[in-house]
């Protein structure tokens, strides 16, 4: 939503307030509800338009932009419907309508000039008149305000009642609300998801060829549990754990997603980019397609045609699994093995926490359990930079065995690949890039030992 837009929607908003107030007071002083349109009550106030809502079957706004009718209808409840006869209601968000109806039809003036025999055109008000509303009653009455120019001070508007004498001097706020088009009416958020946590699934496709899936944990067995308390896992194009802080913020940048226009239901954007988006709220599609005319995107949601600002594309484009991952090599909580063995240059150093009623282990050495936990967090915390689809050669440059106190067991293998890297071949079949400083920072305290 442009912010011109957005203006026009909250001043439509804060008019609505400022009436109701006035509305309230008036009736806590008891004043005759049923006023003639134009009679000032006794505490000074004075409404260009008084209408029961209930009274009224449409209301006819022309600007110069734009002109289309609001259609009030009853339903068997009681309650007043509103809907904008050239769009689709399904796309109309009904609060601002009522808004704007509401201040239309209880419009206040902050002056009254009493013109009688005068010609109206130094008011800007014109017979030609190109800003103006009708209200259209049920009994086949109507009543036309006719809008002029603005107030040497610019605070306010000229306007008057087509066939009366009166010029009335209202806010430019009030004035604004004759100026809307259809489209600030517009539900402009496209996701009725309020929170990232509330999001089961993710998925992204580009060209029909997925891209990345995430679920949340809650979907998963246990076994797929993050090991750090997370809330989703990525489940392709690998098995990984997510940054939940991370991916967090990215889903909350999509959620929040708003229009900022609609296509015209001719235009027909190719769409490269998909997502599908499974929460608490229901299931949704978004297809995303190329620029618009105006610079801004094409988003269709199956039903509607919207235009997002070209950030949203390029959010999407720049998608990628590897950014959002926890990056651990094989992260492994330590009360879940009976012991850990790391293979180097033909020697094997293990690592036993409690055995034999020897708290902490390591070569069949007791050792101080701060050392220990900073071993067995050195090996267990190492980082990867990439995936990886290059396939290791050579020698095993070293391996760490884990084995589980249910007596499963998984290994993870590295290799040199350059000066500066190695290749890690993972218990989840995949491989990923690890920078030669992690393994020095394990050969290194592995080579201190502890005697």
């Amino acid at each position: 939503m442009t912010a011109k837009n957005k203006l026009i929607r909250n001043i439509i908003i804060s008019i609505t307030a400022i009436v109701l107030l006035l509305a309230c007071y008036l009736f806590v002083l008891q004043l005759d509800t049923e006023k003639k349109q134009t009679d000032e009550d006794k505490n000074g106030f004075t409404f260009v338009v008084s209408e029961n809502i209930k009274d009224v079957s449409s209301v006819h706004i022309k600007n110069p932009n734009t002109e289309y009718d609001i259609v009030l209808r009853d339903n068997p409840e009681g309650e007043v419907l509103y809907t904008i006869s050239s769009v689709d209601k399904g796309r109309l968000e009904s609060d601002l309508v009522e808004a704007a109806v509401f201040s239309l039809l209880k419009l206040p003036a902050m002056n009254t000039l009493n013109q009688r025999g005068q010609d109206f055109s130094m008011f800007g008000i014109e017979d030609d008149e190109d800003c103006y509303y009708t209200v259209q009653k049920k009994n086949g009455s109507n009543i036309k305000v006719i809008f002029g120019d603005k107030t040497p001070d610019g605070k306010g508007v000229y306007c008057t009642i087509q066939g009366k004498n009166e010029v009335y001097v209202i806010s430019t706020q009030n004035a604004s609300t004759v100026m809307a088009k259809p489209d600030d009416y517009f539900v402009t958020s496209i996701l009725n998801i309020n929170n990232a946590t509330e999001i089961e699934k993710f998925s992204l496709t580009k060209s029909g060829e997925k891209i990345m899936t995430v679920d949340a944990l809650a979907d998963l067995d246990s076994k797929s549990e993050n090991a750090l308390g997370g809330v989703w896992k990525l489940t392709y194009p690998w098995q990984e754990d997510i940054d939940t802080e991370k991916f967090a913020s990215m889903m909350n940048r999509l959620i929040e997603i708003e229009a900022t226009g609609f296509g015209e239901k001719e235009t027909k954007p190719v769409f490269d980019y998909e997502i599908s988006l499974s929460a608490d709220s229901g299931e949704y599609k978004l297809s995303i397609g190329g620029e618009t005319p105006e610079g801004g995107a094409y988003l269709s949601d199956g039903e509607n045609l919207y235009v997002v600002d070209a950030s949203v594309r390029t959010l999407i484009e720049k998608l990628n699994p590897d950014d959002y991952l926890l990056k651990f090599v094989n992260l492994v909580y330590m009360d879940d093995v009976s012991d850990v063995t790391i293979y180097y240059k033909d020697k094997e150093y293990k690592l036993e926490p409690e055995k034999d009623n020897k708290q902490y282990l390591f070569c069949e050495t007791e050792i101080p359990e701060k050392d220990f936990k900073k071993l067995y967090q050195t090996v267990v915390g190492t980082l990867y930079t990439e995936h990886t689809d290059v396939e290791p050669t050579g020698e095993t440059h070293l391996k760490i065995l884990y084995n589980y106190k249910d007596g499963a067991s998984e290994a993870v293998e590295y290799y040199e690949y350059d000066e500066r890297t190695f290749i890690a071949a993972r218990p989840n079949k995949s491989k990923v890039i690890v920078l030669q400083s992690e393994l020095k920072t394990i050969t290194d305290l592995i080579n201190k030992g502890y005697k």
